[in-house]
């Protein structure tokens, strides 16, 4: 536990930090947030039709195959069209989403909350930062690890 070793003015500058930074409230609201995800759903829609259009238009007998799998199980094919869109929908939108998110926390959380967090920069600055450096996946795992560490009495510096 190396990283528990942290020096006397490192949690100066650290405390100092998060206890008279000012804080940013985003300028967003809940509407911004159901609006990524009204994009989200209607680029789901979008991508099915498109991903149906190319098919027919260069693969024709894989477009015949599943219009015969509409016809005869529609509703596995339906499921597994519903789940490919999905998963490509939420690769398009997923970010923009999480990082609403983040910033819908920060705009409506109380003070004493945003102020709990021992790290410069904040819990929800550092997921914010590791988005934006590593992309969503490995920034969403390194600010989980993170959230493990933001505990105790010691203030940290720690940057993505």
């Amino acid at each position: 536990m190396a990283d528990l070793v942290v020096s006397e003015e490192e949690q100066k500058e650290a405390e100092k930090y998060v206890l008279e930074k000012e804080l940013i409230r985003p300028k967003t609201n809940v509407f911004t947030v159901l609006k990524c995800y009204f994009v989200f759903l209607t680029s789901i829609l979008g991508i099915t039709v498109l991903v149906f259009l190319f098919f027919r238009h260069f693969f024709p007998v894989i477009a015949e195959k599943i219009e015969f799998f509409i016809k005869e199980k529609p509703d596995f094919t339906f499921t597994v069209i519903f789940v490919i869109c999905h998963i490509i929908g939420f690769i398009v939108v997923l970010k923009p989403m999480v990082i609403g998110f983040v910033h819908l926390y920060q705009h409506y959380s109380p003070e004493e909350l945003r102020r709990a967090c021992l790290f410069k920069p904040t819990c929800s600055e550092y997921m914010l930062l590791a988005i934006e450096k590593h992309g969503l996946v490995k920034g969403i795992l390194l600010s989980f690890k993170r959230f493990k560490k933001c505990n105790g009495e010691i203030y940290r510096i720690d940057y993505p």
